[in-house]
């Protein structure tokens, strides 16, 4: 209670002492040389000490209001900040939940015995969950190869949980004579739907590999091709030499 009455005698002297001083200032100037009257004392002090606090309370008033303005600025910036990081720690806990725009990139590694060896690898920022892949050689799968250990046209794998940066082998598949091969690996997880294309030429006894990873809905988030891999006459890879859907 007596520190309130402290603060607020303070803030009264604050605020009416410069009032005072000129209104004390201005009555003297008025009547000096004249006649001394209760009535002409307290006419010029009254008037005048009205005048100025009136003047004086505006400009705490401004001042005051300026002030709190300032501090609402600041507090808007910070909650400004505050949403801005609650917004990003929810999206980051959205992708661990979700997988976010993770995926499996499958690098095809030619080994000994014609044979392709896949090898999964973890791409982006996120864990992968209830991840399935399906391995389908479309050339067996439309009947122009037929290989003689009568080998299926598609593998599947459950795979579960793919941690961050993940790399493990995946199976492989048998080359034999072709001249030519077409796989399309699809992969399910949590976040989605991926469709991996991979299409090999042999090229003056090379084997030469193109690839692209298109999310379900057609957005293309990996593409690589050899150098001197085969193009069609407008420079671009024929992807769809057999026609595909996704499964």
């Amino acid at each position: 209670m007596k520190g309130t009455l402290k603060k607020t005698a303070l803030q009264l002297v604050t605020e009416f002492s410069v009032p005072m001083i000129i209104s004390i200032a201005w009555t003297s100037y008025v009547l000096w040389g004249k006649e001394l009257t209760v009535q002409s004392i307290g006419a010029n002090f009254g008037g005048a000490f009205f005048f100025v606090s009136w003047m004086s309370g505006q400009f705490f008033r401004v001042r005051k209001q300026a002030s709190v303005e300032e501090s609402f600025g600041s507090v808007e910036k910070r909650l400004n900040h505050l949403i801005d990081e609650l917004e990003t720690k929810s999206q980051h806990m959205i992708g661990y939940i979700t997988g976010g725009d993770s995926h499996l990139y499958f690098l095809p590694l030619q080994s000994v015995g014609n044979k392709i060896q896949w090898l999964a690898c973890h791409s982006g920022e996120y864990p992968l969950h209830q991840v399935t892949v399906r391995i389908v050689d479309l050339e067996i799968l439309l009947g122009y190869y037929k290989p003689e250990d009568q080998q299926g046209f598609d593998v599947r794998h459950d795979l579960g949980e793919i941690h961050y940066g993940a790399n493990f082998a995946l199976g492989e598949n048998a080359i034999g004579d072709r001249q030519r091969l077409s796989f399309n690996i699809f992969t399910y997880a949590r976040n989605g739907k991926f469709l991996q294309e991979v299409r090999f030429e042999k090229v003056a006894g090379v084997l030469l590999k193109a690839l692209r990873i298109t999310r379900s809905g057609g957005e293309v988030v990996r593409e690589e091709i050899d150098l001197n891999f085969p193009l069609n006459a407008e420079g671009k890879v024929v992807w769809d030499r057999y026609e595909t859907q996704w499964e």
